[in-house]
């Protein structure tokens, strides 16, 4: 017999070899829900493998299919069809009626990345420089027009690049690469931010003729591990990346107005484009909320794989 441990509870089951984890959850009067009977036709029994993967048989053909649908990490297996071939400890991740609502709400959407999904992926953030002081000078429809009118760049720049705009926040954006094309996200994001530079100064011209103010922007690019999935409720839920690498992007797009650069991306980014990205001054600054410094670069344009120039961020 094995010791299936779940986190949180003081009862240890006990498994024979070939045996589920829920069976053996169940015959110690353990709670783990499984709103389809254990069949594998839902995801409510799912857990988290904190110790001993290697101690499980492999997934069955039903386990495989709802990993996929719901894009489960390796160390998230369904409890009614783990078996268990020696000691292991686990997580239930559905522990309430709550929990149980919000699986049958992912598995009637087919909502991708539903429970989470570690990508590496190049995160850009992009800001308008003084659009708090432009939005307290203009009328509220006219700051509306505007600021939709950069919106509208904005996406069309980020969707020729290959990212995903993944939040517009105030006068601010977010935007995800390298979901599709992993091997290329540093590329897109920085083609991505050399874009939407030229659009700034488009909407530079179209604010100064018809509000007498520029539009000027700053971006920030990481290149990093983020979870990615599926974040909110009812029509407000969305696939949404989170975690240090976002973060760290936004702490870099603050930095540029500190170092008076338009562009600026982390020792990461610049690595992986070597000498292909134009770069202007490299600083190595203290970034607001995280601790140590951070070496971070301008820049001014990129190379293609032909040796041609991407145009210059100014």
């Amino acid at each position: 017999m094995f010791s299936v441990r779940f986190q949180g509870d003081p009862r240890t089951a006990r498994a024979g070899a070939g045996e589920t984890i829920l069976a053996a959850a169940r015959a110690a009067g353990i709670p783990l829900t499984h709103s389809c009977g254990g069949t594998g036709a839902c995801s409510t029994c799912r857990v988290l493998v904190v110790e001993g993967a290697g101690s499980l048989g492999p997934p069955t053909p039903q386990e495989a299919a709802m990993a996929r649908l719901l894009r489960f990490p390796e160390n998230v297996r369904l409890g009614c069809q783990a078996r268990v071939l020696g000691d292991v400890e686990v997580r239930a991740l559905v522990r309430d009626e709550a929990d149980e609502s919000l699986v049958e709400s992912e598995l009637a959407s087919g909502a991708v990345r539903a429970a989470g999904e570690l990508r590496r992926v190049a995160i850009l953030f992009s800001d308008v420089r003084g659009f708090t002081a432009f939005s307290e000078q203009h009328a509220p429809y006219d700051v509306i027009h505007l600021l939709n009118r950069w919106y509208a760049r904005v996406t069309a720049v980020v969707h020729a690049c290959g990212g995903r705009v993944d939040n517009f926040i105030g006068d601010g954006v977010m935007a995800v690469f390298g979901e599709a094309s992993p091997e290329s996200a540093c590329e897109d994001a920085v083609r991505a931010a050399l874009g939407l530079s030229a659009a700034a100064r488009e909407v530079s011209a179209y604010a100064c003729e018809l509000f007498g103010t520029g539009w000027r922007i700053g971006v920030g690019i990481h290149w990093g591990d983020a979870v990615l999935g599926a974040v909110g409720a009812g029509e407000r839920r969305r696939i949404t990346a989170i975690g240090d690498t976002v973060n760290l992007a936004a702490r870099i797009e603050a930095a540029t107005r500190n170092v008076d650069a338009e562009i600026l991306v982390t020792r990461e980014v610049r690595r992986e484009l070597g000498a292909r990205l134009r770069a202007g001054k490299t600083v190595s600054i203290h970034l607001k909320g995280k601790t140590g410094e951070y070496e971070l670069t301008e820049v001014l344009g990129l190379d293609d794989a032909g040796g041609d120039r991407e145009a210059g961020a100014r």
